[in-house]
């Protein structure tokens, strides 16, 4: 795992803030296998090689930003498949009602590939999964073979994610040999106005997967207006407090314990046994009670680990492990 935070000031931040990602990339063992301008945004394709990441799976992420100026803002996408002689992608992130669900790879297009803005979630029209810029901002980023998490204090009360997640067991049951847990995500704290996770909660969010394994043809799915992020003790990996709602920074004396993140698709037509509703976790990312005065950068120190907050929404703040 990688750790960056810093400060820029400039007014095209887009080319700043991705060639320090990039650095921290390559560190990794990432490799750059492509460059695209389209419009006024710049596509910088990175490469996680199957032999460098848990699931043993080649992944390209697409980071994508205007070359100049603010306007869109930045975008993370994942893909499982990119070609960079004809600079297309395979099964990305895709929003809309299917009633064509490859039965192969249970995604929108099968083995058919698209341009990077083509198709795909994958441009600054997609507002709800972009991470805003401004011309000064800082930023919190944690970079692993697995998936990168974002946080920027010009978009303060999300957290952006892409890359892969941990399946829930039904869900890999289910999945099968179909299994590509890709995810690309804008996520807000979930709603709580309790001072213990003692129940489940959630909240609605912008969250897309790149394959739904186990859909049947025809069905009606969203890959991107139904996500939903739950929480909570009753239904998931354990409970958790927050000593001292409300106060910032947190400090390392509380009792504090980040509520796990899980996913799902918000459609009742699924089933744990038919691509099942609740799919699986975000890798180093939490949750927890935060009062009002809880800003983005805020830290909270668990055992050896330092998790970074973003700003308090909805009684909540979203959190990732930085180091």
């Amino acid at each position: 795992m990688t750790f960056i935070t810093g400060a820029i000031s400039n007014s095209n931040p887009g080319p700043a803030l991705y060639s320090a990602i990039e650095t921290a990339a390559l560190a990794l063992g990432y490799t750059l296998v492509d460059t695209v301008v389209i419009g006024s945004n710049t596509h910088k394709v990175l490469k996680s090689a199957a032999a460098g990441n848990a699931q043993g799976l080649d992944w390209y992420l697409d980071i994508n930003y205007p070359t100049t100026g603010t306007t869109g803002g930045m975008r993370f996408a994942p893909f499982e498949g990119y070609n960079a002689s004809t600079h297309v992608a395979t099964r990305g992130p895709y929003s809309g009602n299917s009633t064509t669900v490859d039965q192969t790879t249970y995604s929108a297009f099968g083995a058919s590939t698209s341009a990077l803005e083509t198709n795909w979630m994958n441009s600054a029209t997609y507002s709800s999964l972009s991470a805003v810029l401004s011309t000064s901002f800082t930023y919190y980023i944690s970079i692993t073979r697995d998936r990168i998490l974002v946080e920027l204090t010009s978009d303060a009360q999300y957290l952006t994610y892409s890359g892969f997640f941990t399946p829930t067991s039904a869900h890999s049951t289910a999945a099968g040999s179909a299994l590509f847990p890709l995810v690309m995500t804008r996520m807000v704290a979930p709603t709580s106005t309790t001072t213990a996770m003692t129940t489940s909660f959630g909240v609605s969010t912008s969250l897309v997967f790149t394959r739904a394994p186990g859909a049947p043809t025809g069905s009606w799915f969203n890959w991107s207006a139904s996500g939903m992020i739950l929480v909570g003790a009753t239904a998931f990996l354990g409970a958790g407090q927050l000593g001292g709602v409300g106060a910032a920074p947190f400090t390392s004396d509380q009792e504090f314990a980040p509520i796990p993140v899980i996913m799902g698709f918000n459609n009742t037509t699924f089933s744990t046994a038919n691509a099942p509703s609740l799919v699986g976790y975000l890798k180093d990312v939490g949750v927890a009670l935060g009062g009002s005065t809880v800003t983005m950068g805020n830290t909270v120190t668990v055992g050896s680990d330092t998790w970074y907050s973003t700003t308090q929404a909805n009684g909540g703040v979203a959190l990732l492990r930085g180091v």
